[in-house]
């Protein structure tokens, strides 16, 4: 399994939160049949998941400007 430092995955996503989502999704995508989105030998959802947001091919897009300032 590759190694994971937080530091490093914080630099993609915004806070632990987002993180922990954006890789929940990109594996329940690929648990139901997405193709990665990057050449691998790696076999397991989680690690495809965490490989592919080091190397920015998975993003949160925001929605900053559609929600109102309360």
């Amino acid at each position: 399994m590759p190694e994971i430092t937080n530091e490093e995955y914080l630099k993609k996503t915004k806070n632990d939160f987002m993180l922990t989502v954006l890789v929940s999704r990109r594996v329940r995508e690929l648990s139901r049949g997405a193709r990665p989105l990057i050449e691998t030998q790696l076999k397991s959802p989680v690690e495809i998941a965490f490989e592919e947001i080091k190397q920015g091919k998975v993003e949160i897009k925001s929605n900053d400007e559609e929600q109102p300032a309360l």
